[in-house]
């Protein structure tokens, strides 16, 4: 089977700082640029300890930076069970201790922006990362 070395050709952005969120609110994180991403992006978030409640990614696109962000329809975001019924964002939502969860963006908008609705929380740390494809990067590994 032939592999691939990804290690050199993913690019990987803070998409929300760690940080202990301590009631129901939305918690928004950083703005990411994709201009050099080939395709889409994954947004890989974990919580940490947590007392209660549930975690629920939202992405929003906008395409200027600093401008005015939008939720992005369920067609661009990527599914854990393609199979389900089921919306994007509560297939991702976490709810237990010490849990990763994913989901991803595929989108035509430049920027974009990982946020988490906490809802029914009392106390948890939260965190997550985008990680994409560099355009044009295809490293095949030789054995």
């Amino acid at each position: 089977m032939p592999r691939k070395e990804i290690t050199t050709t993913i690019d990987r952005d803070l998409a929300l700082n760690s940080q202990t969120i301590s009631s129901s609110t939305t918690t928004v994180g950083n703005e990411i640029d994709t201009a050099a991403f080939n395709g889409g992006v994954n947004f890989t978030f974990s919580i940490g300890t947590r007392t209660d409640g549930t975690y629920t990614p939202a992405i929003t696109e906008c395409d200027t930076s600093g401008g005015s962000f939008t939720a992005v329809d369920d067609l661009y975001l990527v599914k854990q069970d393609p199979s389900s019924d089921t919306a994007p964002e509560a297939q991702a939502a976490l709810t237990a201790s010490n849990t990763v969860s994913k989901i991803g963006y595929v989108g035509y908008l430049r920027y974009v922006k990982f946020s988490v609705v906490s809802s029914g929380v009392t106390t948890g740390t939260t965190g997550a990362v985008a990680m994409a494809e560099r355009l044009g990067d295809f490293n095949p590994v030789s054995a």
